[in-house]
């Protein structure tokens, strides 16, 4: 009995030798992979910071030129409204509405006179 026990045990202590060492196989094969793994995770983590401090940046500063922007546009048409505000809405007007009693329409012939 004594024997048969020992050879048993002999027995599972080799199949839980050769488990560990398909485990061991395993993990050393998948190795690269996991590596890989973690190295992409890492890049992806990294370049989404990068990208959220730089949008960040970026989004400021379109903010900041557009406010420029926008506050120049008000600056200029106050410019233009101080220079000539009659002549703006006249030149407007006139645009809109052609006016009917030009030169040629009172001449009736459509031909300037160029006394």
């Amino acid at each position: 009995m004594r024997l048969g026990h020992v050879v048993n045990k002999a027995l599972q202590g080799s199949a839980d030798f050769r488990s560990k060492l398909r485990t061991a196989q395993n993990e050393f094969e998948n190795e690269p992979y996991i590596l890989g793994k973690l190295q992409m995770s890492i890049f992806w983590s990294i370049l989404r910071i990068v990208n959220i401090i730089f949008l960040e940046e970026v989004m400021a500063i379109l903010t900041l030129k557009g406010s420029q922007e926008a506050k120049q546009f008000v600056t200029d048409k106050k410019a233009l409204k101080a220079i000539n505000p009659i002549n703006l809405v006249a030149k407007t007007d006139a645009i809109k509405n052609k006016p009917a009693d030009t030169y040629s329409n009172i001449r009736g012939n459509g031909i300037k006179d160029e006394d």
